[in-house]
C-alpha cells in the first residue's frame, strides 16, 4: 500500500500496461491508494485475492490490480479449491449478542472427484477435527445422497512451543529431556532435543510456564544457563510467557556441571545396562527413553509400561513389542484396526501402539479405548507438527509421509535396537523375530 502522492521510486507500477489485465477501483475521495500485481494461478494468489477484497470493503481505497500470470505452463499450477477465511465485523450480529464467526463455502463443486479436506493455518497452531462424519481425506460429493452439503468441525487444540538448545563449544545435546509445566504442576509436557540445531518442539497454551530439564541423567549432566542475565545457572527451571496466539520459540542454551564435562548423554544399551547392574537399577538410560517418546509434542505424564519382560493377567509375556504407525482416512484406518487384531493372534508378547494423532478421524480416536480394553493392548497418541526450517510439502498425504519419517528419526532413532514394526506390513509367523521392518 501506498499513499496517494507518491515519489518517483514508488511509481513503478505506473509502466505496467493496465489496458486489458488490470481490474481498477477509482475512488477520489480514498487517501489510500493499492497497487497489487498477482499471479492469479499460484498459491500466494489464492491468499492476496480475499485480503484486497477485504480492504476494497472496509477501507474503501482506490486500488488497481494488474494481473501477471506466467506466459508459459508446464503443469496445471493450482490443483485445490481455496478459501481464505479472515474475521470482519460482519461477523458479530447487529440485533443480538451472537457471534456467527468467518465462514468458508465452496460451491459448485464436482461431484464426481475424490477430494480431500485439509486446513492451512499458522504454523504454531495444532488443528485437528473433532466432528466429521465423513470421510475427509476421500470426499466423494455424489456419494452424500440427499445430503448436499459436508460439515467438518476443527478444533485448535494447542499452541506449538518451538526452541533450540545448544551447548557452547558443543554439539546439539541429542537426547536431551526437556519437561514442561506449572508452578504447581512441574510436568505436564515432555520431549526430546533433536540432532540438527538442537531442535524441540512442545504443546501448550497461552499462559505462564516453566520449563526445566527432566530429572534423571539430563538433570544429572546438565544445567541450564540464561542468557539475559550474564553466565547465571539456572539448576531448576525456565520461565516462559505466551500471551497470543502466535507460539513461542525459546533459545535454550545449557552446560555440562563440574566433573561430568566428559560424560556421554546418550551410552550404548549394553553399556547402560551393565552401569545400571552395578547400581542395583534394572531400568537402563535407553529403556527409559521409550516412556518418554510417548510424550513427543505432549504426552502427559501418567503411568506408561515399558519394554520390560513382566507377566501380565491375559498371558501375554516377554519384551513389549512396539509397533508405529501413521493412517489418515476411514480406509487405511479400517485396515489398521485388522492389522492390530493380526498382531496380537500372531504373537503372545504384549503390544503397544503408537499413532500419529494429527490426522486420526475422530471415529477411530474414539473407538480405539474400547478396541485397547477388549483385546488387550496399549496405545499412545503422539502428536508433531513438521519444522518450519525443513523444506514443507503442500499435499496433506505428502505432509502425512514426512511427518511419520520425522518422528521415526527423532525418537525411535535413539532405540533402533528394540523391536518395531512399522505399518502396513504384512504380519505372520513369529513377529517379534525381526528387529525393525521399513516399508
Amino acid at each position: 500500500m501506498a499513499m496517494r502522492e507518491r515519489s518517483s521510486e514508488s511509481a513503478r507500477f505506473e509502466v505496467l500496461n493496465a489496458k486489458y489485465s488490470a481490474v481498477v477501483y477509482n475512488n477520489d475521495d480514498a487517501s489510500i491508494h493499492i497497487d497489487a500485481v498477482i499471479d492469479p494461478l499460484s498459491p500466494l494468489g489464492q491468499k492476496l485475492a480475499p485480503l484486497l477484497r477485504l480492504l476494497s470493503k472496509f477501507v474503501q481505497p482506490s486500488m488497481r490490480i494488474v494481473l501477471n500470470p506466467m506466459s508459459s505452463l508446464v503443469d496445471i499450477p493450482l490443483k485445490n479449491y481455496y478459501r481464505f477465511v479472515l474475521p470482519t465485523m460482519d461477523d458479530f450480529s447487529s440485533s443480538d449478542f451472537a457471534i456467527n464467526g468467518p465462514k468458508a463455502f465452496f460451491a459448485n463443486m464436482p461431484l464426481s472427484k475424490t477430494l480431500t479436506m485439509n486446513l492451512d493455518v499458522p504454523e504454531p497452531w495444532l488443528v485437528q477435527p473433532v466432528i466429521a462424519i465423513h470421510d475427509l481425506d476421500n470426499i466423494v460429493l455424489e456419494n452424500l445422497g440427499d445430503t448436499r452439503t459436508l460439515q467438518a468441525v476443527y478444533e485448535l487444540e494447542s499452541l506449538v512451543l518451538t526452541g533450540l538448545c545448544s551447548e557452547k563449544d558443543h554439539e546439539a545435546p541429542r537426547g536431551l529431556q526437556l519437561i514442561l509445566g506449572t508452578k504447581s504442576t512441574a510436568h505436564l509436557v515432555d520431549t526430546l532435543v533433536m540432532a540438527n540445531l538442537g531442535y524441540f518442539q512442545m504443546k501448550a497454551s497461552p499462559g505462564v510456564w516453566y520449563l526445566q530439564l527432566a530429572p534423571g541423567r539430563s538433570s544429572e549432566l546438565y544445567v541450564l544457563k540464561e542468557h539475559e542475565d550474564g553466565d547465571e545457572i539456572l539448576p531448576f527451571r525456565k520461565q516462559i510467557t505466551i500471551d497470543d496466539l502466535r507460539g513461542k520459540l525459546v533459545h535454550l542454551e545449557v552446560v555440562k556441571k563440574k566433573g561430568r564435562e566428559h560424560d556421554q548423554l546418550l551410552s550404548s544399551s549394553d553399556d547402560a545396562n551393565n552401569l545400571d547392574e552395578r547400581k542395583g537399577n534394572s531400568k537402563s538410560w535407553n529403556t527409559n527413553l521409550l516412556k518418554w517418546a510417548s510424550g513427543l509434542i505432549g504426552g502427559s505424564e501418567h503411568e506408561k509400561r515399558k519394554g520390560e519382560s513382566v507377566e501380565r493377567k491375559d498371558g501375554r509375556h516377554g519384551k513389549t513389542i512396539n509397533i508405529f504407525s501413521v493412517a489418515s482416512g476411514h480406509l487405511y484406518e479400517r485396515f489398521l484396526k485388522i492389522m492390530i487384531l493380526s498382531v496380537l493372534k500372531n504373537t503372545h508378547r504384549p503390544v503397544k501402539f503408537w499413532f500419529i494423532k494429527n490426522y486420526l478421524s475422530p471415529q477411530f480416536k474414539n473407538v480405539i479405548p474400547h478396541m485397547a480394553r477388549e483385546y488387550g493392548f496399549e496405545y499412545e497418541l503422539i502428536t508433531y507438527k513438521w519444522p518450519t526450517w525443513l523444506h514443507k510439502q503442500k499435499e496433506k498425504q505428502r505432509i502425512i509421509w514426512h511427518i511419520k519419517s520425522c518422528s521415526l528419526m527423532l525418537f525411535f532413532h535413539f532405540l533402533w535396537k528394540r523391536l518395531y514394526l512399522l505399518m502396513p506390513i504384512k504380519l505372520s509367523g513369529q513377529i517379534w523375530e525381526s528387529c525393525m521392518t521399513w516399508i
